[in-house]
């Protein structure tokens, strides 16, 4: 078998059928597609007619004279003589109902950041399959050779990161606006809160980065040693503190806007959902799985009572592996049920444009047709926005714990040793074209590949995975808690202080 031959094969195919199929059999259009329904706007006839008829309702005293007049120029407003057609006022509290219609495909092309979307929905997808399918040729022909469904994890990462950071430029390039303050000082938030995590002592906090730093930097001070370099080490632990506090800033502020918005449409599907208990016992645990989640890496509460033996029981109840195939999997049930609940907070998002139009009619004066109209057609151009605000970060922890597994060497199965059932399994059958015969090349080209092959095992070791086990787990432990600390902001104030 070729070098990474079968890894290969299907990243290629993965990579066809991204490039092939999914335009015309797009998941994230199906996702915007499956049921949800959007709020027409009505036309200028609708409301010229409504107008009218509230005038004739309201002023009975006019004569027949002076509302044919008027008549004539509401009319006139229209361009009848070829024209464009001007706006006219229309009452706030106007009596009228909205028209709704399925989200069509053809619907989705015009809306913002929707190819954004769609191409962060596809690809991710592919990236799963692509993960799954190289975790089971892993298990059953387990061998040391990279593994390539880390590349698409790691892409799958920086394309979420990058929709988020586009949205936020968004917001920045806007004059005189509120969510760039709003951003900043989340930041500055986030970042002060990071410097007081990453000082917390490892008997509380079960982050791991202290082991990481000090494997890091022993193994990084060999490599240089073999390299012929004078070095004690890298880089210090205040600076390897600061870039993680860094990028815990920037991180949380990202996930500034996609928290607050997950709180309005919480709050807005549960009232939509009265009548269902089910629909509603799944908002709220969704809406409180996060902090289920951030506890479980406090040390003294939940790790050592689960792992250490105690008084009353002689053995502890599982294992430091299964714990942490437990966090892993916990992790991805909360991702999951997010995502289905997916179309139960789009919907909430349109049904915005209704309340804006009942709102509205509390309120006295007049209204321009188009601003009336703009009021209830932003609602669906923003549903792509929306939809990137609430799957970008659940594409973020998906593939960080991915990688954190694969990448830590740990399991996706508690309290099941797979490698015994792997041994009892019988082994698949190798191919003997794995040794490759270097007679052909030259003594010097085999000396150049011998030391390339040396560093490249040396920068392995200095990468290994107490490294990335403590950098991906605090990076996933953290975006969880960053989301959820944003949520519950957005939710004090759309429950509290806008009521």
């Amino acid at each position: 078998m070729s070098l990474l031959g079968v890894q290969v094969v299907i990243s290629m195919i993965a990579a066809s059928i991204l490039h092939k199929l999914m335009p015309f059999y797009s998941i994230g259009r199906w996702f915007l597609c499956c049921g949800l329904v959007r709020y027409l706007h009505p036309t200028n006839e609708d409301l010229k007619t409504l107008t009218l008829g509230a005038m004739a309702n309201t002023q009975s005293s006019i004569n027949k004279g002076q509302r044919r007049r008027n008549g004539k120029r509401a009319a006139n407003s229209n361009g009848t003589n070829g024209k464009k057609e001007e706006p006219f006022n229309v009452p706030k509290n106007l009596e009228f109902q909205l028209d709704t219609a399925k989200v069509q495909p053809i619907d989705v092309l015009q809306l913002h950041y929707y190819t954004d979307y769609q191409w962060l929905i596809d690809f991710s997808f592919m990236t799963l399959v692509v993960y799954i399918t190289t975790e089971v040729y892993s298990l059953l022909q387990p061998q040391s050779e990279f593994n390539i469904s880390m590349v698409w994890c790691f892409m799958a990462v920086v394309f979420s990161m990058k929709s988020q950071l586009s949205l936020s430029i968004k917001y920045f390039s806007l004059t005189e606006s509120g969510e760039m303050i709003m951003i900043i000082t989340s930041g500055c938030f986030y970042f002060v809160l990071a410097m007081g995590i990453v000082i917390v002592d490892e008997s509380i906090l079960d982050l791991e980065l202290l082991p990481a730093y000090y494997n890091f930097t022993t193994n990084a001070r060999i490599l240089m040693t073999t390299q012929g370099l004078e070095s004690h080490g890298p880089i210090s632990l205040v600076t390897f503190r600061v870039i993680l506090t860094v990028i815990c800033a920037l991180i949380g502020a990202l996930l500034t806007f996609p928290g607050l918005r997950l709180a309005k449409m919480h709050t807005d599907a549960l009232k939509y959902n009265k009548e269902d208990p089910f629909v509603q016992l799944c908002l709220y645990i969704n809406f409180l799985f996060p902090m289920v989640i951030g506890t479980m890496w406090i040390k003294p509460y939940v790790r050592d009572f689960l792992t250490v033996p105690h008084r009353r029981n002689r053995e502890a109840i599982m294992s430091d592996n299964d714990f942490e195939s437990m966090r892993l999997i916990t992790l991805i049930l909360f991702c999951f049920l997010r995502l289905c609940l997916m179309k139960t907070h789009l919907q909430a998002h349109l049904n915005l444009a209704y309340e804006k139009v009942e709102n509205l009619k509390l309120e006295a004066g007049k209204i321009s047709s188009i601003e009336l109209q703009r009021m209830i057609a932003r609602v669906f151009y923003f549903l792509c926005v929306v939809a990137l605000q609430y799957v970008a970060p659940i594409v973020f922890i998906v593939f960080l714990t991915c990688m954190l597994k694969t990448m830590a060497n740990l399991s996706w199965f508690p309290f099941v040793d797979i490698n015994i059932a792997l041994r009892n399994a019988t082994p698949l059958a190798t191919t003997t074209n794995t040794v490759y015969n270097a007679s052909f090349l030259s003594a010097d080209l085999k000396d150049k590949v011998g030391e390339f092959a040396l560093t490249l095992a040396n920068i392995r070791n200095v990468f290994n995975a107490f490294w990335f086990k403590g950098v991906f787990s605090f990076l996933c432990w953290w975006t969880n808690t960053a989301w959820f600390i944003a949520s519950v902001f957005g939710l004090l104030y759309h429950s509290y202080f806008q009521a």
